[in-house]
């Protein structure tokens, strides 16, 4: 019996909240946490990344460094690969992640073997509403008239953009014709200017923060938003569901909206012990209330709308678990 109370209550004692508190503290001090980013140096994933870069290690016990670090390649697919194959799985690397990754995975379009629903998601610093655009020189001013003309538009190799052109002529009739190669939106947008292109898309906040000209000065035209639902700054615009003629295709447009809805998601490897499993989540539900955090934020003009670690794990098996129809809908709709 004597042995017994003791295996008791050494099990009790190193479950305990202050003994596992501790544990943590030890593993993070003097720690480097890897801070892996999905994106381009400068675009928007480098931009959240940085700023949780500043702030986070200031929430985790031990208070580790952590440092940042771009991984562009695949449109954001190599940091996925990263994470699923050689990250350490002890809570020293996360990383921001492209958010088509588990509608990619669902259809089956990605040859990167990964599973989302098995990483460790930390939260979500914000959603990404895009919205697709035509320059104020072409006629293509709303959705009926690109059924009626033929609207050239640009699209970043591998981006969400194209796919959403491509089902949009598949279902609803338009008639864009999609232009790929462009390194990146910025390109894109160039290219528009330049009348090479008449429109193309991009994460509304990205929008307002790097062409406040074109919104204010009336140079795009807005047709369309991708979301689960209408952004409160475009009540005006509708969504891609708002479009879907029939409930199978709302169905498959709203698995496609599931995307900007993950936005820009955090996560770590799945296999991270529980504690600091638990203490990376804690630390980004802190880090989004810091003051200090805020005030970093709104200097950078930075949209937040921040989800717990578990909503976003929400999304990515609502996304996986999609009706068989409504995922070979979209999938076929896609199509070039």
């Amino acid at each position: 019996m004597r042995n017994a109370a003791v295996i008791l209550f050494s099990a009790s004692f190193l479950s305990s909240p202050v003994v596992a508190q501790t544990m943590v503290e030890a593993f993070y001090k003097d720690k480097t946490i890897d801070l892996v980013i999905g994106g381009g140096a400068g675009g928007s994933f480098d931009l959240y990344g940085r700023l949780f870069q500043r702030h986070l290690g200031a929430h985790i016990p031990g208070h580790p460094q952590i440092v940042a670090r771009v991984m562009p390649g695949a449109s954001g697919f190599a940091a996925v690969q990263w994470i699923s194959t050689l990250a350490p799985r002890d809570g020293s690397a996360i990383a921001v992640l492209p958010p088509q990754l588990a509608i990619q995975q669902t259809l089956g379009l990605n040859p990167l073997r990964y599973d989302a629903s098995k990483f460790l998601w930390i939260g979500r610093a914000a959603p990404a509403v895009e919205a697709t655009y035509t320059w104020h020189t072409s006629p293509t001013r709303t959705i009926e008239d690109a059924k009626s003309r033929e609207t050239v538009m640009g699209s970043p190799t591998g981006s969400s953009g194209a796919a959403y052109l491509r089902l949009m002529n598949n279902v609803l009739g338009t008639r864009f014709k999609v232009v790929t190669g462009y390194s990146g939106t910025t390109d894109a947008n160039l290219a528009m200017e330049r009348g090479e292109i008449e429109g193309t898309s991009k994460p509304w906040n990205g929008i307002k923060v790097d062409n406040a000209d074109w919104v204010r000065d009336h140079k795009i035209q807005l047709l369309v938003q991708y979301g689960l639902a209408r952004s409160p700054e475009l009540p005006d615009v509708p969504t891609l569901s708002d479009l879907a003629p029939t409930p199978t295709d709302r169905d498959a447009f709203r698995l496609m909206a599931m995307g900007p809805e993950m936005g820009r998601p955090f996560a770590a490897p799945e296999g991270v012990p529980a504690d600091r499993a638990a203490t990376l989540r804690r630390a980004f539900m802190e880090t989004v209330q810091d003051p200090a955090f805020l005030a970093d934020a709104k200097n950078m003009n930075i949209d937040l709308d921040p989800a717990t670690g578990e909503y976003v794990q929400g999304l990515v098996r609502e996304t996986l678990d999609f009706a068989a129809e409504s995922k070979a809908r979209a999938k076929a709709a896609m199509g070039e």
